[in-house]
This record gives structure tokens, C-alpha cells and sequence, in this order.
């Protein structure tokens, strides 16, 4: 328990939470569900990611037209979108190059405190997932900076069609309930923690056994 202790950087949190992670991590393992996009990194890498790949803007327009308009999940599967045409190797490049632009930009900042968390889960015995309504692909690959391999990353994918991603999503939009059903689909049982950071984590909050955490800039809350 002291490794774990130790991994668990006291910085960023609060004494209160700090210590409620630790006895979290001291007792039985469980499966743990971690939103991305301002829980483990601030900043958006769907968004970096459809603003890079745009080059006339134009879907970048029609992304903010439906936010404005309240489809956000319309507009986080048009956002997935972005990538269709394209094999999966040319997408992961693509993506591969997107996070390490982002990072390097600091559009995207990486939370050392969530990295340290996630790996104390895992040296812990936890079974560790991202769920996220962003584009996954590039998700994977920010994901795996943190150690959480490609296959834990859930999202909205795309249908493949003679080796070509598609403009049809394959499976639940990512989103809200939709992130429910994604963990339900791919784990097949209800996590034992959940990390995000707004109300559209709720869903993901409400099927919780026991503790979630909400991250909101640098506070968190945890129950």
C-alpha cells in the first residue's frame, strides 16, 4: 500500500480526497471507468482533431452550428466523421500525429495527478477503461501516454467497409446514456469508480456500484 501511496501524487488534489483515493486503492479491485477531455487531459482532442483534419472549415462550421443548436451528439458523431475514408493504420497515424501536436502545443495537457491515479488503479489490480464521447481513435492514442491500451478506450467507431472507416457509426453515440451502454456492451458489468467532469457524465455516475469523481479545473469532489 505504501507504492501505491507514493505513485499517488498528493499534488492536485486536496487532503480530504487524496486520502479517501488511498483507502479506495487499499481495499478490494474493481473495474474503473475514466472520461477523458477535461478529466484526464484538459482541452479537446476530438475538437483539436476535426480543426486539423478541416482544411476549409467548413466542418468545423457545421460542428459549432449543432452544438449551438443542443444536437451535441449529432455533433460529436459528425466530429468521429472526420476520419472516414481512411484505413485504420492511416487514421492512427493521422491521430498519432494530432496528440503529439496537441501536446506539443499545449492545446492539450495531459493531468499528471489522473495519470498517477489510473496507474496506482492498475498496479493496484483495477481494470481500467476510458469512455469518452470524442472521436476514440484519436483518444487511443493519448490514452496509451497514460497506460491505458488501445482496446480500453470506448467511443463512437466507425463501420469498416472494405477496409475503409465509414460515416456510419458502429455501435451506441458515446454520449450521455449512450456512455452507459458503451460500458454495458464492452465490460458487461457495472464499474466500481467513474471519473468525469460534467453533467453528461451523470449517466456513467448513476450506474456507479460505489464512488465516482468529478473534476472540474483544478477542484475535484469525490463521493
Amino acid at each position: 500500500m505504501e507504492r501505491l501511496r507514493k505513485l499517488l501524487i498528493e499534488d492536485g488534489w486536496t487532503p480530504p480526497v487524496h486520502e479517501q483515493l488511498c483507502s479506495i486503492l487499499a481495499g478490494p479491485p474493481g473495474v474503473a471507468c475514466f472520461d477523458w477531455d477535461e478529466t484526464c487531459a484538459s482541452g479537446d482532442l476530438g475538437e483539436f482533431l476535426l480543426k486539423m483534419l478541416d482544411a476549409n472549415g467548413e466542418k468545423w462550421a457545421e460542428y459549432e452550428r449543432l452544438i449551438s443548436k443542443g444536437f451535441v451528439p449529432a455533433a460529436y458523431a459528425q466530429a468521429a466523421m472526420i476520419l472516414a475514408g481512411k484505413t485504420r493504420e492511416a487514421a492512427a497515424l493521422v491521430c498519432s500525429e494530432a496528440v503529439d501536436l496537441a501536446i506539443s502545443s499545449a492545446s492539450v495537457v495531459i493531468r499528471p495527478e489522473i495519470s498517477a491515479l489510473i496507474g496506482a488503479f492498475q498496479l493496484a489490480g483495477w481494470d481500467v477503461w476510458v469512455v469518452t464521447a470524442s472521436t476514440p481513435y484519436v483518444v487511443e492514442e493519448a490514452a496509451l501516454k497514460v497506460g491505458v491500451e488501445r482496446e480500453r478506450v470506448l467511443g463512437m467507431r466507425l463501420a469498416v467497409v472494405d477496409g475503409l472507416y465509414t460515416k456510419a457509426i458502429d455501435g451506441p453515440v458515446c454520449y450521455g446514456p449512450g456512455k452507459v451502454d458503451a460500458i454495458m456492451r464492452a465490460i458487461g458489468q457495472k464499474p466500481d469508480f467513474a471519473a468525469g467532469d460534467t453533467w453528461t457524465d451523470l449517466e456513467m455516475f448513476n450506474l456507479l456500484h460505489t464512488r465516482w469523481l468529478l473534476v472540474i479545473g483544478s477542484q475535484t469532489l469525490l463521493r
